[in-house]
């Protein structure tokens, strides 16, 4: 390996921290992401996370946003070793068994999805914690890329979908009419309050089970936003595919269980809910278009037609109050057979 690689500048950090190098060193598969984990094991059979990205900015994010959520109780990785450049951290070793993957066994297995509900239940309930009380102490200029969900984080995801799905899928729109009822669509979302915790992408694959406890991770994209945010992620996430009652099912136990923390008007709750599942399911598909059509994965590819279901089932049962054209362009989109 070259001087350069990120294995050698892990490995090196590992033997300033334990006085020896580990003895073994192996990369994890890729997310979507440009950060590279590495997981490091000793003679003894320990094991641990190392990582390398080059956003020093994000990093430094991470670091305070694990120590303060660790000062909370909240269950997530310890940061153990920094390099001096801050691009390269150790971390502790969750494992990875995901939430993800356990709800996919069951249904590979034939099993009821129902089974997973003691989980998701277990989930929902640390959400809520993260959403309550991470805001308490917490630092907004700590937070990056920006310290809350803005109209301009809001039009960041509309566009993601406008021109890495609509466009890069050759789905012809007024590109007039379209901005003008992605505008009213960001107003609308915009009027929710936003003085909670916002863990940004809290689905499945970043939820792992360690010890029969779930803990979690990438974070680092956090803000002060509105408390609809996460739940929309984790239950629309579109891969796990939750079937629509079950999703319902979840969202009735997240609702009871905020009420028990604080004064919720249920009925309010939920049409902020699916008017923010709508933004969350657009930015999907966004993202899957622009992996899958621009950077040509077919993984990714694979994902729209989930994305298509949960689309269908937001405009025929979320009671959304959006325009027209959106409305009518929407409907093609879920029911596109050439996607």
């Amino acid at each position: 390996m070259g001087t350069d690689h990120p294995a050698d500048h892990l490995r090196g950090l590992f033997n300033a921290w334990k006085g020896q190098p580990p003895d073994h060193i192996s990369e994890l598969p890729g997310s979507g992401s440009a950060r590279k984990y590495y997981r490091l094991s000793s003679p003894q059979g320990e094991t641990w996370i190392g990582a390398f990205n080059d956003d020093i900015q994000e990093n430094e994010t991470f670091f305070y946003l694990s120590k303060h959520f660790e000062s909370k109780g909240l269950r997530v990785p310890s940061v153990l070793r920094v390099s001096d450049d801050r691009r390269y951290y150790i971390l502790t070793d969750l494992g990875d068994q995901t939430l993800y993957a356990l709800l996919q066994k069951q249904k590979d297995q034939g099993g009821d999805e129902e089974a997973m509900e003691p989980h998701y239940l277990a989930v929902l309930a640390d959400l809520i914690r993260f959403q309550l009380e991470g805001p308490e102490g917490l630092d907004p200029e700590r937070l990056y890329p920006v310290p809350s969900f803005s109209k301009q984080a809001v039009h960041w995801d509309l566009n993601y979908f406008k021109y890495y799905f609509l466009r890069l899928a050759g789905v012809p729109y007024n590109e007039s009419s379209l901005q003008k009822s992605l505008d009213k669509l960001a107003d609308a979302i915009l009027r929710q309050s936003a003085g909670y915790f916002m863990y940004r992408d809290f689905q499945s694959r970043n939820i792992l089970l360690h010890d029969n406890t779930y803990y979690y991770i990438d974070y680092q994209g956090g803000r002060f936003g509105p408390l609809t945010y996460d739940p929309a992620s984790l239950l629309f996430n579109t891969r796990a595919a939750l079937s629509p009652a079950f999703r319902e099912k979840l969202l009735g136990h997240y609702i009871q269980m905020l009420s028990d923390r604080m004064a919720i008007d249920a009925d309010r709750f939920r049409q902020e809910y699916y008017l923010m599942a709508l933004l969350r399911v657009l930015q999907a598909m966004g993202a899957y278009g622009y992996r899958g059509y621009f950077e040509r994965k077919p993984l990714f590819l694979s994902g729209i037609p989930f994305g298509q279901d949960n689309l269908a089932w937001l405009l025929r049962h979320g009671g959304l109050t959006i325009e027209p054209y959106l409305r009518d362009l929407l409907e093609d989109v879920a029911g596109s057979d050439a996607l």
